[in-house]
């Protein structure tokens, strides 16, 4: 899960994330980004270990921030077009 470390709210966004991941038998990690270097740092980190799935928590940080002109777009979310 990508998190703000920033943000307030980031610990029990995790523990709770953490929580409901293990009553599922799910594999949880957190990743903290506070920076746009952060973000690539993470996604480059992501794509290199062939991660499927990023939940990202809600954070306006996260939704104003762009890839930077290494990354196309598509790098970071992929499309998804139902049949």
């Amino acid at each position: 899960m990508l998190i703000n470390p920033n943000n307030p709210n980031a610990e029990s966004v995790a523990r709770d994330a953490r929580k409901s991941a293990r009553s599922l038998g799910l594999q949880f990690h957190v990743l903290n980004a506070g920076t746009d270097q952060d973000i690539d740092t993470i996604f480059a980190g992501l794509i290199q270990q062939r991660i499927g799935v990023l939940l990202v928590s809600a954070d306006l940080f996260f939704f104003s921030s762009r890839p930077s002109s290494s990354h196309s777009e598509d790098t970071y979310a992929p499309r998804y077009t139902p049949p």
